[in-house]
């Protein structure tokens, strides 16, 4: 039984290692004009600033695939 505990925590502290390196490796931000053409629907992307927040990603494509003017 101990060795099935210690096993456990060797593989979480395992993921947590591979969690916090995938984390903090990504980029911290994206620039989403490079990327609008590999988004799906993405004439309907829209995007706010909020104050607090920052920025914050909202659809205008409505359940029937039309889009909002």
């Amino acid at each position: 039984m101990k060795k099935l505990l210690r096993l456990l925590l060797l593989l979480v502290v395992a993921a947590a290692m591979a969690f916090t390196i995938f984390w903090y490796s990504r980029p911290a931000d994206l620039d989403f004009e490079q990327f609008r053409a590999a988004v799906p629907h993405a004439a309907a992307s829209r995007f706010a600033d909020v104050e607090g927040v920052g920025h914050a990603h909202y659809s205008s494509l409505q359940m029937d695939g039309t889009t909002k003017k």
